[in-house]
């Protein structure tokens, strides 16, 4: 199994990000920002911190926010959300091939082996082997459906 090691530090205190998370939940801009979890979220909704997206499963009542670590730390620098890039969603992918494993994207998502599969039965992602839910079990997930998936679950 290979995994990106490069990361990202911020500031003087030495922070690091790893690559392999490119989306962190909103509770590490709470954190980092030293914000209230209502200023955090009006500055997602309000479009300051420019990429995050909702990656519930269609049945959660509960949104599962997701941020761009590039925006995250893009905000922390400035504190205006300026200069943040045209495009994350490709930039997200470690690789150009045509599928993912259901594990790169618990990666990428920041999220639990049960939420990516819970994302598939729900109809959000796509699937091309179901999988096995077992460890070292993975199914392969279409880039496309992923790509779709954050599309429409973009906050603006």
């Amino acid at each position: 199994m290979t995994t990106m090691t490069a990361q990202l530090t911020f500031g003087q205190c030495g922070l690091l990000i790893p690559a392999a998370r490119p989306l962190v939940p909103v509770e590490v801009l709470m954190t980092l920002g030293d914000l209230h979890e209502d200023d955090a979220l009006e500055l997602v909704q309000s479009g300051q911190i420019a990429w995050a997206w909702d990656i519930r499963a269609p049945s959660a009542e509960r949104r599962e926010i997701r941020i761009w670590r590039e925006s995250l730390l893009g905000w922390l620098s400035d504190r205006t959300g300026a200069g943040q890039p045209e495009c994350a969603i490709s930039a997200l992918f470690p690789h150009s091939l045509a599928e993912i494993k259901s594990t790169e994207l618990q990666r990428m998502f920041c999220c639990s082996q049960y939420h990516v599969y819970t994302l598939i039965a729900g109809g959000c992602i796509t699937a091309i082997t179901a999988g096995r839910r077992a460890p070292g079990g993975y199914a392969r997930v279409t880039r496309d459906s992923i790509e779709n998936f954050l599309t429409y679950r973009r906050i603006t």
